[in-house]
C-alpha cells in the first residue's frame, strides 16, 4: 500500500467517525464536524486526484472549502431563489439520467456520479448553512453514496468506495434517529 492511499484511507476514516458523530450522538459541537470534515477532504482530495477519480476530488473540494469557511466564522447565507435553483438542477440531472439509460452503462454511471457530487456538495452546503434538516440531509447522502459507488468502482478508488458503502449505512441511521433532531446544536 502507497503512501497516499494510506492517506486516502485515513481521510475515509476521519470522514466515517466524523459522520457517524452527527448521526449517532444527540447533541455534537460544529468545529469538531467541520474540522474533520476539512481534514478529511483534504487526504481524500490528495489521493484521489493521483488516481484521476474526478467526482470524489470534486465534492471533497467543495467540502473543504464550505468546511474552511465555516471554521474561520464566515456564515453562509442562501437566498431562497438559489435554493430553489438548487431542486430545479436536480431535477435536469433526473432527465439527464434517463437519458443517459439508452446511450449506454458507461455515460449512465457517470451521470449517476456527478448526480452524487451534485447532490453532495448541495446537501453540504444546504445543511452547513441551517437551511436543511438532518433528517433530509441524511436521505440525501444516502441517494449520492450509492450513486456514486459504480464509478468508484470502476476508478478502483477503493477508500473512497468503502467510505460511501459505510455512508449510505450510516445515512438511514441518521434517516431513522433524527427525525425531530434540532439542527447543530452547540
Amino acid at each position: 500500500m502507497t503512501t497516499l492511499s494510506l492517506i486516502g484511507w485515513l481521510g475515509t476514516a476521519i470522514y466515517l467517525l466524523n459522520y457517524a458523530y452527527i448521526s449517532l450522538l444527540p447533541v455534537w459541537r460544529k468545529w469538531i464536524f467541520f474540522g474533520g470534515n476539512l481534514i478529511a477532504a483534504l487526504c481524500l482530495i490528495l489521493s484521489s486526484t493521483v488516481i484521476g477519480s474526478w467526482q470524489a476530488v470534486a465534492v471533497n473540494g467543495f467540502w473543504a472549502m464550505i468546511s474552511l469557511l465555516l471554521l474561520i466564522g464566515i456564515r453562509i447565507a442562501l437566498p431562497l431563489l438559489f435554493i430553489r435553483l438548487i431542486w430545479v438542477m436536480a431535477g435536469l440531472f433526473g432527465f439527464a439520467i434517463i437519458l443517459a439509460c439508452f446511450k449506454g452503462i458507461a455515460l449512465t454511471i457517470s451521470l449517476f456520479g456527478w448526480s452524487s457530487v451534485f447532490i453532495f456538495c448541495c446537501g453540504y452546503l444546504l445543511f452547513s448553512a441551517q437551511h436543511m434538516a438532518p433528517r433530509h440531509y441524511f436521505i440525501l447522502n444516502t441517494y449520492a453514496a450509492l450513486a456514486l459507488m459504480p464509478q468508484l468502482w470502476l476508478d478502483n478508488n477503493w477508500a473512497v468506495f468503502w467510505l460511501e458503502v459505510i455512508w449510505a449505512s450510516l445515512s438511514l441511521l441518521g434517516v431513522i434517529q433524527k427525525t425531530t433532531q434540532p439542527h447543530l446544536v452547540d
